[in-house]
């Protein structure tokens, strides 16, 4: 099974996994031979790649496997997400059953890192993350569950955990009250725009104060998720040593996923590119020690990445080893007949050969843009 760019999909393919929509609702299922309609609907979404099987038609083995093992089961990531979904609409509309809605957040907060717990050697391919066509919720939990993972591998206890994940996964709540036509415009903001959107975290930071049990650091962590390193941030241009932790983890987890999602006014950037720019920006905007904590956590060449290698080859990633993630297989040649793998890691024969970056001309995998 490989992630192929939605842009690139053709009738005929067969999908290998489950695609869902903003209320959690079933889109397409895995097995389904993909049609020009469908493509069409795809092509309109918000999804960036899609799984398809290797085959015209998907075995038992590839419809139970993905080309990542999953962070965290699938039905909890679909129940969080229509959780949150829930819990936003009644704040929006004021609904009185947002109480126990909260409770439901809360629940499958635990949830989530109860299985982050239980498997701590998983690392992230945030390709296997964006199943869903919205978003806003879609992002939110990303965030969450990106944050929780990095949490733990720092050696964070469950209660940290707990603290940590709140506040990732209500950090944009404060964009409930900005307006519409604001938050979903297709363009650019204005300089007006963008002043009002800025105001989303100390929204976010009163509303949840004043109405909800969150803990301080969770609060921190909402009001704080775009302040940055050098000051440079919103809404107090506070400098690093004036930054909680989860402040810094969040807004690190949340630029990431921010910048490898496709959006209305650009393209998808891909999870190297995104490395890239905040591996730029260590030590400036980010904090450099957790930067180091997050890229231990996040392949930057998910299985299916076309990439250009130092010594002139053309390959595709095949597999990641876990503690060497820079390090990947890379399959290189024309034909399944030619192909030779690459152990960048293992094999003495490539210690000098590295990856230089994505396959522009042969993108049609994986990677967006």
């Amino acid at each position: 099974m490989q992630l192929i760019r939605v842009d690139a999909l053709k009738p005929g393919m067969v999908l290998g996994e489950d695609l869902y929509g903003s209320e959690g609702e079933l889109l397409l299922a895995k097995g389904q031979e993909l049609t020009a309609l469908h493509i069409a609907r795809l092509a309109s979404s918000v999804f960036e790649a899609v799984a398809i099987c290797d085959n015209a038609v998907c075995d038992n083995d590839d419809l139970d496997s993905a080309p990542s093992k999953q962070i965290i089961s699938e039905t909890l990531r679909r129940n969080t997400t229509l959780a949150l979904t829930s819990f936003y609409k009644a704040v929006h509309t004021g609904q009185r059953n947002s109480p126990q809605l909260f409770q439901r957040l809360k629940l499958h907060l635990e949830e989530i890192i109860d299985e982050i717990l239980h498997d701590q050697g998983i690392v992230i391919n945030i390709k296997t993350l964006k199943r869903y066509d919205d978003y806003t919720y879609q992002h939110s939990v990303n965030v969450a569950i990106i944050s929780i993972a990095v949490g733990a591998s720092m050696g964070m206890n469950r209660l940290a955990l707990s603290r940590l994940g709140m506040g990732a996964l209500l950090h944009d709540i404060g964009k409930i009250f900005i307006p519409k036509d604001i938050i979903r415009k297709p363009g650019r903001l204005s300089p007006e725009e963008h002043e009002t959107v800025k105001q989303h975290t100390v929204l976010g930071y009163r509303y949840l104060s004043e109405h909800w049990d969150v803990p301080i650091e969770a609060l921190v962590g909402v009001l704080s998720h775009h302040e940055r390193c050098d000051g440079s941030g919103y809404p107090y241009g506070l400098r690093r040593e004036r930054l909680s932790q989860e402040a810094k983890l969040i807004a690190i987890c949340d630029v990431y996923d921010a910048m490898t999602s496709e959006r209305p006014y650009r393209k998808a950037l891909s999870p190297s590119e995104a490395m890239e720019h905040i591996i730029g920006n260590s030590g400036i905007l980010f904090d450099e020690d957790l930067i180091e904590r997050f890229f231990a956590k996040i392949e930057p060449y998910p299985v299916g990445t076309p990439v250009l290698l130092s010594n002139g080859y053309r390959g595709v990633v095949v597999e990641n080893h876990k503690n060497a993630l820079m390090r990947p297989k890379v399959a290189v040649g024309e034909s399944e007949e030619s192909n030779m793998c690459l152990d960048l890691l293992n094999d003495p024969r490539w210690w000098d050969v590295t990856i230089i970056g994505v396959d522009r001309k042969n993108n049609q995998e994986c990677d967006p843009v």
